[in-house]
């Protein structure tokens, strides 16, 4: 038998989505609520994007020096999204 070596390659994330989720979660952090419902409305619109979950893999696993709320709320969210899609 021959066994052949899979190709691995790491997923990245394009820069521009990552920081615009980055940017969500932290201003979750100290948003009214009116702010909150937009944040909200507009993270779950992701749930359409076939990558999310890896965004929120990354942000959650891959950013150890980003702020701690914002790796929670990450973390949070694809908790949510496992539980309700899978």
């Amino acid at each position: 038998l021959r066994v052949m070596a899979a190709a691995s390659v790491a997923w990245a994330p394009v820069p521009e989505g990552l920081a615009q989720l980055l940017q969500l979660f932290s201003l979750s952090q100290s948003a009214d609520n009116a702010t909150h419902r937009d944040i909200q409305q507009q993270l779950t619109s992701f749930n359409s994007i076939p990558d999310y979950n890896s965004y929120l893999v990354y942000i959650f696993n891959g950013l150890r020096d980003e702020a701690g709320p914002v790796r929670q709320m990450a973390g949070l969210v694809l908790k949510n999204n496992v539980k309700e899609h899978w």
